[in-house]
């Protein structure tokens, strides 16, 4: 931080002294100041980006939320997503479609925070930033889930609160829960995740398993994936 950003602006005496300008009262001085907190250092020993009252940048993108505002950089949100192009610098927020904490964890990740996710988290963060047209956080995402061997064994899947609040909005039956990663995948065009996850399938079972996907929704990607499976099988990740 620069000698101007810690010492402010400098003021004439002579706009001080003068006591239609404010300054002066009575004979006495009165100044008002404040302290922005850009950031914040958690347990964990990250540092995140303060969303809850930035107005220190020249612009600003407000999410609106019933109990209060999310307040985000608003060059870097341009930069990495072309949703954020209103003048007006607003973007309500259907808080039903995403939640407020993973809307959080999905700017702190576009702003370049390091996030350590679980299974679940990157889930529901994954299908935040694919409405918020986020690209970058998709890609930290899907390397989160690849390199650090992210899985969801070690408990009951659909009894999570991020992927069932993901199952609710996506409309996924449980009924279809064995074909739920494959369905997310090729919905969101999650290319890195689904060559991944498909390195080890049986064909027969992706076959038998492809039949109760809603491919109509997935992306041209995504089929091309998995068609070369079938006529390659095996991949070659670009």
């Amino acid at each position: 931080m620069d000698e101007e950003h810690l010492e402010g602006p400098e003021i004439p005496i002579s706009d001080v002294l003068n006591e239609e300008n404010g300054w002066l009262s009575k004979g006495k001085l009165s100044v008002e100041y404040g302290i922005e907190v850009l950031v914040e250092k958690r347990g964990d020993d990250l540092w995140r980006f303060n969303l809850n009252g930035n107005y220190v940048f020249e612009k600003h993108i407000i999410l609106t939320y019933p109990t209060q505002n999310l307040y985000a950089h608003g060059q870097m949100a341009e930069f990495h997503s072309l949703v954020f192009s209103r003048e007006d610098g607003k973007l309500p927020v259907n808080r039903r479609k995403l939640r407020m904490k993973s809307v959080k964890n999905c700017f702190q990740i576009a702003h370049g925070v390091n996030l350590r996710i679980s299974m679940a988290k990157a889930i529901d963060i994954i299908s935040v930033a694919h409405d918020l047209k986020f690209n970058n956080v998709l890609e930290y995402c899907q390397r989160e889930i690849i390199q650090r061997h992210l899985d969801v064994s070690h408990y009951d899947t659909f009894q999570d609160p991020y992927i069932a609040f993901i199952l609710r909005e996506h409309n996924f039956q449980k009924s279809k829960w064995f074909v739920f990663f494959l369905e997310f995948a090729m919905k969101l065009g999650l290319r890195h995740y689904l060559v991944h996850f498909l390195k080890n399938y049986d064909l027969q079972l992706l076959a038998d398993r492809l039949k109760l996907v809603d491919l109509d929704s997935a992306t041209g990607e995504s089929r091309k994936i998995v068609v070369a499976m079938f006529f390659r099988n095996d991949f070659t990740r670009k």
